[in-house]
């Protein structure tokens, strides 16, 4: 054969085994991408019944690390137990709260029972009915809510009220009991969630910086800015659950009602539910004053102190004190907090300024990172 030829043959050869080499590669470079996003979506489905609680775990973890690391050097490096007194530590902080606002809850429920029970016997709920119905705001409403047709009395539709809120309230237990236990099994999970992050976060970070795909000083950089707007925002929520306690008490002594301190410290409590947390105590409050008082203007001024002040703040301030520490914007916290309490409910009051921070950093990592056309870059 033509040593020419020969040549050719071989070479052609050559090539036609490097392309099916560089087709298997890229086969096998697509089936592992492929596996890999596949292992990645089965492990989020697994993790995603679980989230919040996770994300809380994560949010006790941060605020407790320096109590764990203090603890650790006490006990000589026992990380078991140093993280079992953290998680002990949170379960106090969480459950001491919630007793204090049962026990208050059940005996002020009990003692509105009673008075209003002596109320009715008294004969003084049907004068103050009575006296009710004379003024025309009432007049005006109840002609309302009749839709044209005769205006009922207003004891009637109070009672009418009162069954609807019954049945209601009765529908809903099962969907109550579903949620309590889901609730209880979610808090479960962050507790054992908190006690092995104590345990083994540190091993668990150094594995997550591995894994970021980015530069040493760049992954450096975004766990402190996580990290600083977690506290952050721990602190912010705090600041502004004082505040707002501190104005629904002012608030109650304003009207006169009692121990205007103990209520201030249940709505400072209960103001760390975003949106809703301060209206579960002037609302009832303001019903209160109205319907079992017949105090009508110390009623409306409760309720519009509530509405324009006390649950305004928490709006305002949280981005406000949340930003001095972290230098983002407060508009832009504004909207973020206000958004991820429609996305995450109240997990988004911590989460969304979380996410904020890992996004502008991300971009700030672009943004800096030398462009392919700048020198020094080959």
């Amino acid at each position: 054969m033509d040593p020419s030829k020969r040549e050719f043959s071989q070479r052609s050869s050559r090539g036609k085994n490097r392309r099916i080499r560089l087709r298997e590669k890229r086969l096998f470079l697509i089936l592992s991408y492929l596996l890999l996003f596949l292992a990645f979506y089965l492990f989020l489905k697994i993790l995603l019944p679980f989230v919040a609680s996770l994300f809380w775990a994560v949010i006790f973890v941060v605020a407790f690390y320096p109590v764990n690391r203090a603890l650790k050097v006490l006990l000589r490096g026992r990380k078991g137990v140093s993280a079992g007194i953290c998680t002990l530590m949170v379960v106090l902080l969480i459950v001491i709260p919630l007793l204090f606002l049962t026990t208050l809850l059940a005996r002020e429920l009990s003692q509105a029972y009673q008075y209003f029970e002596n109320l009715i016997e008294s004969g003084a709920f049907a004068k103050m009915i009575e006296e009710l119905e004379d003024l025309k705001l009432i007049q005006r409403l109840l002609e309302l809510l009749s839709n044209g047709n005769q205006p009922p009395q207003l004891e009637d539709a109070l009672v009418i009220l009162g069954q609807k809120i019954t049945r209601f309230l009765a529908s809903q237990t099962t969907l109550l009991v579903k949620k309590v236990s889901l609730g209880v099994v979610q808090f479960l999970v962050m507790l054992v969630a908190i006690f092995y992050l104590l345990r083994d976060g540190d091993l668990l970070l150094e594995k997550l910086k591995e894994v970021l795909p980015l530069e040493k000083g760049e992954k450096e950089e975004l766990i402190r800015r996580i990290h600083e707007m977690i506290i952050a925002s721990l602190y912010g929520n705090v600041l502004v659950a004082m505040v707002q306690g501190s104005l629904g008490g002012i608030g109650f002594w304003i009207v006169g009602l009692p121990s205007p301190i103990l209520w201030g410290s249940v709505m400072a409590l209960l103001s760390l539910l975003p949106v809703v947390g301060a209206y579960l105590v002037w609302v009832p409050a303001s019903l209160w004053l109205f319907f079992g008082q017949g105090e009508l203007w110390k009623a409306l001024f409760l309720a519009g102190w509530g509405v324009l002040v006390v649950s305004t703040v928490d709006n305002f301030l949280r981005p406000i004190f949340i930003s001095e520490r972290v230098k983002v914007h407060p508009l832009l916290l504004f909207f973020a907090i206000l958004g991820g309490i429609k996305a995450f409910g109240i997990l988004g009051v911590v989460a969304a300024p979380v996410i904020v921070a890992f996004s502008l950093a991300i971009f700030d990592f672009y943004i800096k990172r030398p462009k392919p056309s700048q020198p020094g870059t080959e």
